[in-house]
């Protein structure tokens, strides 16, 4: 009878196990980074999908690029501050904003956003034309 009483609970627990196990599979937010997603400056002017809960990571090349806040937060939130990579190689005289800055998105809910950065400048005492001033992303997350 002991022994019975041995094996029945370890059978629970061996099913408690794997209940656990496919609700933790089945989560509704995914954590994957595979489905995280990157864009350049080439981008500009497209749209990308995101899954709810990957990361999206935009990287601009000049350090003079600001980004706006997302349309909707609600959508897509923007992951900590964005980064600044300074290129102080020798061709790079200063003022001319050689690097890049990045910033990191997380797509929170089914919707879409857009994601947006100016400069005003593109290099010292070097005005941008009005293309190269505006960065435009539309997110869809689902």
């Amino acid at each position: 009878m002991a022994l019975r009483t041995y094996v029945g609970t370890i059978a629970q627990r061996l099913l408690l196990t794997a209940v656990v196990a496919v609700l933790a599979a089945c989560s509704s937010s995914p954590t994957s980074s595979s489905k995280d997603v990157r864009v350049t400056d080439s981008a500009n002017g497209q749209s990308v999908q995101l899954t709810a809960g990957a990361q999206l990571t935009v990287t601009l090349r000049s350090t003079y690029w600001q980004f706006s806040p997302v349309s909707d937060t609600a959508v897509l939130e923007p992951v900590g501050q964005p980064s600044v990579v300074r290129n102080s190689a020798a061709g790079c005289p200063p003022g001319f904003g050689c690097g890049s800055i990045a910033q990191s998105f997380r797509g929170r809910s089914a919707g879409s956003a857009t994601v947006t950065a100016t400069r005003g400048a593109c290099g010292e005492a070097k005005p941008c034309t009005p293309e190269q001033s505006a960065f435009r992303l539309l997110v869809t997350v689902h």
